[in-house]
């Protein structure tokens, strides 16, 4: 899904227009369209990312929990 509208018939018509053929016109476009949208993430992906990093932090919160409750718990012994 591509976060960037662009307009690739208006593209090629417009590069087909001015001389160029239309299989060289389309493999502009699309070289054009990949450089502008490849590397932007979609809402979805942002969404899972965050579920993931939610995750992790919560296992480290409860992991970091755990080892502050053993050592005060270690030194109340000793």
């Amino acid at each position: 899904m591509d976060a960037t509208p662009f307009d690739t018939h208006k593209a090629v018509s417009s590069l087909t227009g001015t001389g160029i053929p239309a299989p060289q016109a389309e493999a502009i476009v699309d070289v054009t369209r990949t450089a502008i949208t490849g590397g932007i993430a979609t809402k979805a992906e942002l969404k899972a990312e965050m579920a993931a990093l939610e995750t992790r932090l919560t296992w480290r919160i409860v992991l970091a929990s755990g080892i502050i409750i053993a050592t005060i718990g270690a030194l109340v012994r000793f």
